[in-house]
Parts: C-alpha cells; structure tokens; sequence
C-alpha cells in the first residue's frame, strides 16, 4: 500500500530550515531543505530510500508552468530526517539558474516515491526565496545585502518562537549585512499541525467578525462555512440560494458520493450512518434526507443509498415524518430510466439462516398499486405438485378481532373490527408460511426507549392463493364426478319413464279391448235372456 508523506509541501510553508547564502559578487545557485517522512499513520519513517521530485512553478492565473525540476535520492535517519539543497540535484527539466524568480509567483511541486510510485504532495508558494536570489543581481558593492527574513516558527501550543533569520553575508567593503529578522512567535492561541493539547471548551477555530470560513486546496476553494452556519462542500453558490438551500450541501461529479457515511464500530448501542431529521411544524414540506442523482451518463443513480449489517437489529433507511398535513416517511421517485427504474429498492443481505430478514418492513397499512412476487420457473427447483389442499384448508378456522393498538402502540396496528386467521392456527396446518418478525422498537436521540422491542409471529397470506386455487380445482373435480354421476341417473331415468310411459299405452289400449269384451259380453247376456 503507498504511504502518505508529510515532507516539505506542508514544512517548508511553515519555513523548516529554508535559507540562501547571498553575496556581492554571486548568488550560490542552491536552497538547503530539510523535512521529516511520516507514514499515513504518522510515524516517522526510518532509514527509509526515497526518491524526492522537487519542481518549481511559476503561476500565471489559475495555471503552473514547470521552470525548473530534479530529483533527489535520499535516505532518512533515525528520526525520519533527510536533507537535500535543491538546485543540486539530477536536472530532468529547466536550469536552475534561469528560473525567473522577479517575474512570477513561484511555487515549489513535492512529490515523493517509497517505491510504489510518486505521490504527489501538491505545491506551496516560495514567498522569501524568489527576492533571495534576485538580489544577486542588484546588490550595492557598498552594503551587504540583507538577510532572508527568518523562517516562521512551527505553530504550536507550546509558543516556542521560531528561528533567527540567516545573517547576510559582507559586502564588497568588508560591512556585515543587515540581519535577518527573527522568525513568527509560535502563540500558545494557534493550533498546531501536529496536534495540541490542553485546549478547553472556549477555543475554536474561525473568524469573530461575521466573515465566511474558506478552504482552498491548490489555490482553490473546496468548502466553505458561511456566516450563517451553512456549509458547502464543492458548490457555494446552492448554501444560501437557488433551488437547493441546504445547511450543508455537497456538489460531486460523475460517479461520486454525495455524502459517503460509515460507522463500523464493533459495539455500542446505535451506530448510525447518516441521521436526518426535519420536524418543522411551519414548514410546507420536511425533508430528513433528501438524496438527487440523476446523470445521464451514469450507468445507474441511487437517490439514497443504505446499507446497514452486523448489528442485532439492522434497518438500511430509517426515515420518520410527521406534524405535516402531509407526511412521508420515505418517498422515492425514479424515472426515464432506460432498462429499469425503482422507486424505492429495499433487500437484506445475511450469512446466517436468520428468521428475520426483511427487504421491506412496513409498520402499518401498506399500500401499492399492484404487488408482484417472482415467479418465473427459473428461478424455482425441487418443484411438485400441491395435493390435498382442500381437506387442509376446511382445518383452518377465520375469524373475526381487534389488534391490541394501545398495548403496542409503536407498531402503528390497524383500529377496528378486523377478518383473518390467527397465526397460531395456522402455523398446525401450514408451518412453512409462518415467520418469525421483530419489532424494534424506538429510542429518542438521547438513547431513551421510546417504545419496547416486540417479537411476533407473522404469515404469508399470498401463499394461501395458491392453496385456496388448488382447493378450488379439488372441490371442482369432485363437483364434476358428481355431476357426471347425475348424468348418468338421469339418463337411466329417463329410459325407465320412457319405458313407463310405453307400458302406459299398452295398458291403455288393454282396457279398452277389455272394455269392449265387457260390452260384448254383457249383450250376449242379454240376447240369453230374451231368448229365455
């Protein structure tokens, strides 16, 4: 891994052991500069082989012009020290000598490499020595030239003033030149590069006349604390006005975080990422977290990105809106998105065979449009068919209750007379639909509980469909065999009336031979009598 160096691009700006040698008749064309290397813990590195890059700029506006470079190869000692004189080192660009020191602001470019590569260490502007070595060439053969100012004392708690400036050298009579004044006192009210100690709740650092705090890296702006407490971390103009008006607003480019929060501590109650809370009662809308991305170019935009994982209880977005007259906890909105756009993106990413995981956790009345489960056949195995729905079904008993809404009040449960199964019921005849939940319960911002965890068993009441289809599908083949069976009644019903009604006609026809038989009969009767 490359390591971080604190060398001269921060030392020499606060003068560590920078000074020339000036005299009438020439100029030594060199700087003694000395520096610690620091590993990225801030260890000194110790009989350690570098390789320094030093190269002068000059600056014109907003752009560096490489006068001068070399490099140096060094070796610390055992406090991490090394020295160099720049201006003897291997020449891969310029000369020394032509560097125009009268005619632009110079800065000096320091990077190093430990053998990993050049870390570049960025720049910092030479404010004495340009004038030392232009007054080479201006110097009175009368009057020594005057010595370099001395370098500014390291700031620190201690207050050690910094050291004497470098006596000039004799001029052409023999007179000694002017002294160089004493380098900064190091006030006991500056803070230190190196850390400080003995501060109290009265010392700060900022301004006391009402003027923006500013941070610039390489000459420019990079975060700015407004006046008014706002902050702006790569935008100014958005902190006070505009569409976005934000206590802190950060501005990136493709592919950045906005705003990257990490909390990986091993224990304590909460760790909490990124907190946002906007309460206002006065307020047309409150937003706690308020994440835009929205780049074209980009091959996905995440509004609000959250993970949260190892603790006991993990919630990746924890969002809480009220005193409105209208609330959202969470609102996501996606759009004109090529393949595919998602409002609000929730899973749960466990290495154990949890229980409890949740991609989603709605604590109260959920609504959506419409509501898709996967069921692609690809994505299935070990698949059977479902038997004996029906006879599991007729075991299960609905009823109608009312949830305990005051006893667990947290859980936002829904008021009023309520149809469903208890789980427990269920759980006898369909274990594999019920699960295992945890409420988590709530804490104010001071870790005070609010409202007590609450474990409860919850079921699946989508994988009753298709149990329920199933039962209908066996209830309908057993209707079906039962009309299939009247059919056939019906048909030997039918051959049995038909036969009836055929056995009618000849009965029919029976009596009414018979009747005539009778009538015969009775005359022949008749004609006997006569005859008598």
């Amino acid at each position: 891994m490359k390591k971080v160096f604190l060398i001269a691009s921060m030392l020499l700006a606060l003068g560590l052991l920078s000074f020339f040698n000036v005299f009438s008749q020439s100029v030594p064309q060199g700087m003694n500069y000395q520096a610690v290397a620091r590993d990225a813990n801030g260890n000194e590195l110790v009989s350690k082989s570098l390789t320094v890059k030093l190269a002068v700029k000059s600056k014109s506006g907003s752009v560096y012009t490489t006068q001068y470079e070399e490099t140096h190869t060094v070796t610390t000692n055992a406090y991490g020290l090394f020295t160099l004189v720049i201006g003897q080192g291997t020449v891969t660009s310029g000369t020394f000598a032509s560097i125009p020191w009268a005619t632009y602001d110079m800065y000096l470019n320091v990077s190093v490499d430990d053998g990993n590569g050049y870390i570049d260490l960025g720049k910092t502007q030479l404010v004495s020595v340009p004038y030392a070595f232009v007054s080479g060439s201006t110097v009175s053969s009368s009057v020594g030239a005057t010595g370099p100012s001395g370098a500014q004392g390291v700031t620190g708690v201690t207050g050690k003033t910094g050291p004497t400036g470098a006596t000039g050298p004799s001029g052409a009579d023999g007179k000694t030149g002017a002294t160089g004044p004493s380098g900064a006192d190091g006030s006991e009210n500056a803070w230190g590069l190196t850390g400080n100690a003995g501060t109290t709740s009265s010392n700060f650092i900022g301004t006391t006349d009402a003027v923006d705090v500013r941070f610039k890296v390489d000459g420019s702006e990079v975060m700015r604390v407004m006046s008014g407490g706002n902050v702006g971390i790569g935008t100014t103009s958005s902190v006070t006005s505009g569409v976005y008006t934000a206590k802190l607003h950060v501005k990136t480019s493709t592919n950045d975080e906005g705003i990257f929060s990490e909390v990986t501590t091993a224990s304590g109650t909460n760790a909490v990422g990124v907190y946002g809370s906007a309460n206002s009662s006065s307020a047309t809308y409150n937003k706690g977290l308020y994440g835009l991305a929205g780049n074209s170019s980009a091959a996905t935009n995440y509004g609000t990105y959250s993970v949260a994982q190892y603790g006991t209880t993990n919630t990746g977005v924890y969002a809480y809106a009220y005193d409105g007259t209208t609330n959202y906890g969470l609102k996501g909105v996606a759009g004109s998105g090529s393949s595919s756009n998602y409002g609000v993106y929730g899973s749960y990413s466990s290495s154990t065979s949890s229980t409890s995981d949740w991609g989603l956790y709605s604590s109260g009345d959920a609504y959506a449009a419409s509501w898709n489960v996967p069921s692609d056949e690809k994505l299935k195995t070990n698949i059977k068919p479902l038997e004996g729905a029906l006879t599991k079904i007729m075991l299960l008993n609905p009823k109608t209750y009312e949830y305990k809404t005051e006893e667990f009040k947290g859980m936002n449960l829904p008021k009023g007379n309520q149809m469903g199964l208890l789980v427990q019921d269920v759980e006898k005849v369909f274990p594999d639909i019920v699960k295992t939940n945890i409420y988590p319960g709530e804490k104010d911002e001071d870790g005070r509980v609010i409202y007590d965890p609450v474990n409860f068993k919850c079921m699946n009441y989508i994988a009753l469909i298709p149990l329920l289809t199933k039962a209908i599908q066996e209830q309908q083949a057993t209707i079906d065999q039962q009309n299939e069976l009247i059919a056939k009644l019906q048909k030997a019903n039918n051959v049995t009336q038909a036969n009836f009604e055929n056995q009618h006609t000849i009965n029919m026809e029976m009596d009414a031979k018979l009747n005539e038989l009778y009538k015969q009969i009775s005359a022949l009767k008749e004609n006997v009598k006569a005859e008598k």
